[in-house]
């Protein structure tokens, strides 16, 4: 169950309060365990079954026949037919054509190559594989020759695309008709109709290459028309086949030595194993044999309309599926749209996943012509196969200083570098933008970089601004004083009282003394005749500065002068 639980109640009983209280905390727990994934109570990962959402699809190719009626033909463009699809280490998606070669889009189903290995490289391709450095393995087949030792082989290329004929293995007049790898080992279906070779009965086989060899390392023959093949991280081979009118799907060990048949399977098509090791196999319930379908380029026209009907009736009655078993091969989920759309699965083809947390499928539905409408549907699965956090790598610590009078500084920085094996995002999430004017200290700069998974990682840098050095102060203060002054004498006085400006200094340290070396101060008496004022101005340094300027006093009064009163002298009389 997936979701949140609701409870409903309609009992009238009421229920005594410390009993209440302990039925809502365990109604809690129950919506806390439904309501969050497995992975949050404890359960791994990688054993959860997937849950898949559509979150896209693309249109890839349109096949249907041309009819013409005299003389009657019927022609098909079977050469768009796509077979087989796979992704890259990278996540890029290939998509095979029975006559179109290898096209390749990019992790959105955005078409990066039409013709990345050219149809001219391959003759009569049926399946398709990566391994985990990006080579392509190619089924493939031609009937021809005398010795049928070269008819069938395993093509491969790197990861440019480029063929490596010096790698090719050869499957003798057995056309591979399934393909799979891992880190060791081929793995190859084999089917031989009894036509096209020395042998004329049908024969089938599974063979396993190491990849540094050309010799198959262990071979079975307890297979029918094997038409697909996948292998799990235990070496345990999955195959689906036609069998003897009972299609199914056998388990191998890894020495093909043990065999045993998995349930809950009608009609397989596709099997392949995801990263977590849970199988999916696409069924079709008895509607379709799926070698059937991969044979539609050498159908006539009452086999195509046969196929198509039984396509279409499918689609119709939603009874096309993708099976998924877990590591114990035990049915587990089925995925069919049930008239939703909520998966987009009408007719599935085959399908594979990226590294991440995508599921990709090549889906099939009818059009009113006869016509097969080829897409890729897109999925998103959780939990993500991603559990690896990226790798973020951050510049070095950055260290400043401030010239003289500086308060702050621009600084800039590099973003930081980032890997992972998905997408991902990178943000700044503590600190400053680069080119913002830090001050004296030490500043802390972090990155987050989050993948499409959620997997986070941050990597963090300083960047330390120190103050100015000093340097030592040689510039003298700038000293100004007012202009000579002039005054009369205070009435009554012999010198006058004379305010003036104190001078003003100016440094470059921002701050010096102003002190009176010569003279009076402001507001102080000043005799008549000119005094001289001289002021002196220190700064923190000593240097200095001084400037002067004169008061003259004026006595502009006269003197005041009283004299006596007359005086009359009476001369005596002389004989």
């Amino acid at each position: 169950m997936s979701g949140i639980t609701t409870c409903h109640t309609t009992s009238q009983y009421t229920i005594p309060a410390a009993t209440r209280q302990g039925k809502w905390f365990l109604i809690f727990l129950l919506v806390l365990f439904y309501s969050f994934p497995s992975e949050v109570v404890g359960q791994e990962p990688a054993d959860v079954p997937p849950v898949y959402k559509w979150i896209g699809g693309k249109d890839l190719a349109l096949v249907k026949p041309t009819i013409k009626l005299i003389p009657f033909s019927v022609t098909v463009n079977s050469k768009d037919i796509i077979i087989a699809v796979a992704t890259d280490p990278q996540g890029n998606v290939y998509n095979l054509s029975f006559g179109g070669g290898v096209s390749k889009y990019n992790s959105n189903g955005n078409l990066i190559k039409t013709g990345f290995i050219p149809s001219s490289a391959l003759e009569s391709p049926l399946d398709m594989a990566i391994d985990e450095e990006g080579y392509i393995y190619i089924a493939d087949f031609f009937a021809g020759g005398t010795t049928y030792t070269d008819n069938g082989k395993i093509r491969i290329f790197d990861s440019l695309g480029n063929p490596l004929p010096e790698r090719t293995i050869f499957t003798s007049y057995f056309r591979p008709m399934g393909i799979d790898v891992d880190e060791e080992n081929i793995y190859v279906a084999e089917y031989n109709d009894g036509k096209k070779g020395p042998e004329s009965n049908p024969s089938s086989r599974i063979e396993i290459y190491k990849k540094t060899e050309r010799i198959p390392r262990a071979t079975t023959s307890q297979v029918e028309i094997p038409y697909r093949i996948a292998v799990d991280s235990k070496q345990n081979i999955f195959v689906s086949q036609t069998g003897n009118n009972n299609p199914e799907v056998l388990i191998f060990n890894s020495t093909l030595t043990t065999r045993t048949i998995l349930s809950n399977i009608e009609s397989p098509g596709s099997v392949v194993v995801d990263d977590f090791d849970f199988l999916h196999v696409v069924d079709y319930h008895d509607k379709v044999n799926f070698n059937d379908f991969i044979a539609y380029e050498n159908l006539d026209y009452n086999a195509i309309l046969s196929l198509y009907n039984k396509i279409k009736e499918g689609i119709s009655h939603n009874v096309f599926s993708i099976k998924i078993f877990n590591k114990d091969n035990i049915l587990v989920k089925t995925l069919r749209d049930n008239n939703s759309n909520e998966f987009n699965i009408e007719f599935p083809i085959d399908l594979t996943f990226n590294g991440c947390d995508r599921m990709y499928t090549i889906n099939v539905n009818t059009t009113n012509d006869l016509g097969l409408d080829f897409d890729l549907e897109i999925y998103k699965r959780t939990p993500s196969f991603d559990q690896e956090k990226p790798v973020i790598t951050c510049p070095a610590n950055i260290e400043e200083t401030l010239t003289v009078y500086q308060n702050s500084v621009a600084v800039n920085f590099a973003n930081p570098t980032v890997t992972d094996n998905c997408s991902f995002t990178v943000t700044q999430t503590k600190g400053d933008p680069s080119g913002s004017q830090f001050s004296v200290g030490t500043h802390v700069i972090e990155f987050t970089a989050t993948d499409t998974s959620g997997n986070k990682n941050t990597c963090s840098f300083t960047i330390k601004i120190d103050p100015a050095e000093e340097e030592p102060d040689t510039e003298d203060p700038v000293l100004t004083c007012p202009s000579n002054i002039t005054r009369n004498v205070d009435p009554g006085t012999c010198g006058a009282v004379v305010t003036y400006t104190t001078p003003t200094a100016t440094d470059n340290s921002g701050n010096a003394s102003v002190t009176l070396k010569e003279g009076i101060v402001s507001g102080g008496t000043f005799p008549v005749g000119t005094t001289t004022v001289t002021y002196e101005a220190v700064d923190a340094a000593g240097n200095r500065d001084e400037c002067s300027f004169t008061v003259t006093v004026k006595d502009n009064e006269k003197p005041t002068i009283t004299c006596s009163a007359d005086i009359t002298v009476t001369a005596p009389i002389i004989c």
